[in-house]
């Protein structure tokens, strides 16, 4: 998400109020106690979309699809709607704080269980590396007709990465990671990516994918701690950030394919 004054957080959160959490709860407790988060016993292999034969592309579009026809118990919507809710409803505490990309890291290892245990889907979630597609962004193979989301729906360079990846202090790369690449692909797409409503476009799961320092949540003076919890209003358990701060083994355990 690019960053937003308090009145534009404001219009999103009220752009979101069709996505309302049901008011026919009786109690406080998490309200979602059907995700299973499972630790995995050998890193699985993430590939890029590209990367993806023509029917495993087909077969993701399905399951991401799938979500939309499936009622969500969260909001007034469907499952694919929930994910949105939740970043309206408490992702804005992550943004511009220590726990932007863990708390991401963690959201988008959810959506990818959601897929497997609501819609059958066997893969993992493909990312999308647009440092390939940055000269001519409309061609992109995300916005394939056939195989992709669809078309037609400067920050975009290799300079700009390298910069990032050149900070060695890890609240100053967030800050030039959220700022500037993160940022580049919701402003360029617009619609819901640019909001944080972002969830809603399917396009979100696939760009998100030093010590930890900073504030401990959006316009707060504690200092963060990797012991801080990663909070999910009930979509999934809270965690701390130190269970996601490696890929490598225990709740993610995976590995990108070159």
């Amino acid at each position: 998400m690019p960053s937003s004054s308090e009145s534009e957080r404001e219009e999103d959160r009220t752009c979101a109020e069709p996505l309302v959490e049901k008011t026919n709860r009786e109690s406080s407790a998490p309200f979602l106690g059907r995700r299973s988060i499972q630790d995995v016993d050998s890193p699985l292999s993430v590939r890029e979309l590209r990367d993806l034969r023509s029917p495993e592309r087909l077969e993701y579009l399905r399951a991401v699809k799938c979500l939309s026809s499936i009622p969500s118990t969260v909001c007034h919507g469907s499952l694919h709607d929930e994910f949105a809710y939740i970043h309206r409803k408490i992702g804005d505490y992550s943004h511009e704080a220590a726990p932007f990309l863990p708390w991401h890291r963690y959201f988008i290892h959810i959506y990818e269980q959601t897929l497997k245990q609501y819609c059958q889907y066997e893969d993992t979630l493909p990312y999308w590396d647009w440092t390939h597609d940055w000269a001519n962004l409309t061609q992109a193979p995300v916005w394939s007709t056939t195989e992709g989301f669809g078309a037609n729906g400067n920050r975009l360079n290799g300079t700009a990465m390298a910069a990032v990846l050149g900070e060695s202090d890890y609240y100053g790369f967030l800050l030039k990671l959220e700022d500037g690449p993160h940022a580049a692909i919701p402003i360029t797409v617009r619609g819901d990516f640019s909001r944080f409503t972002a969830p809603n476009d399917p396009i979100f799961f696939q760009v998100r994918a030093c010590a930890y320092n900073g504030p401990s949540r959006h316009n707060s003076s504690i200092a963060a701690q990797l012991t801080d919890p990663l909070e999910m209003a009930g979509l999934a358990p809270d965690i701390a950030v130190d269970s996601v701060m490696t890929i490598a083994n225990g709740l993610l355990c995976y590995e990108y394919q070159d």
